[in-house]
C-alpha cells in the first residue's frame, strides 16, 4: 500500500485513516498526523452546533442545514 500523499518526505507505516463518514485513505503516519491536525483544526473553525454568540438576524444566515 502506498500513501496517498507520496512523496519523499514520507515517514512510518502507510495505513488506512478513517476521519468521519464512511471512506478510509492509506497514509503514513507523518501525513496521517497532519491530516488528522488538520481535520481537528476544521471541527473547531466551523462546530456541528452554532457558537453561542451566533445572531441568525445579523446577516439573515442559518447555521443548520434544514432550507
Amino acid at each position: 500500500m502506498e500513501c496517498l500523499e507520496h512523496g519523499d518526505d514520507c515517514k512510518g507505516n502507510v495505513e488506512m485513516i478513517w476521519l468521519g463518514g464512511n471512506k478510509a485513505w492509506p497514509r503514513c503516519e507523518y501525513h496521517a498526523e497532519i491530516r488528522i491536525k488538520r481535520e481537528q483544526e476544521i471541527h473547531e473553525r466551523y462546530p456541528y452546533n452554532a457558537p453561542s454568540d451566533f445572531d441568525s438576524a445579523y446577516a439573515g444566515e442559518r447555521w443548520d442545514d434544514e432550507y
